[in-house]
């Protein structure tokens, strides 16, 4: 069974050759009590993130740059990698329509 950590590496794996939206992706230290992982979205129009704890805990947002609205703020926690996958396609799909 994947990590929700090892979970968001394959995902961004799969999604850096992405011509619409530049995907990042950046594990934080493995020798803290509470390893983390994030996942940056970049396209001309809009900037977004989420980040996810190995606890399950989890923080997205995406940021219009000419506006600085913010059309989607979430903070949940997920308890399998299906729901950590269906949160990353969410994002990744909005960005990718702005």
């Amino acid at each position: 069974m994947l990590s929700f950590i090892d979970a968001m590496a394959q995902w961004a794996a799969e999604h850096q050759n992405d011509h619409q939206v530049q995907v990042t992706h950046r594990e934080g230290p493995a020798d803290v009590p509470k390893r983390s992982a994030v996942v940056g979205f970049e396209t001309e129009f809009a900037l977004g993130s989420l980040v996810v704890w190995d606890t399950g805990e989890l923080e997205a947002e995406v940021l219009v740059v000419e506006t600085l609205d913010r059309p989607l703020v979430i903070s949940a926690i997920v308890t399998t990698t299906a729901e950590l996958v269906e949160t990353l396609d969410r994002v990744i799909w909005l960005m990718s329509e702005l």
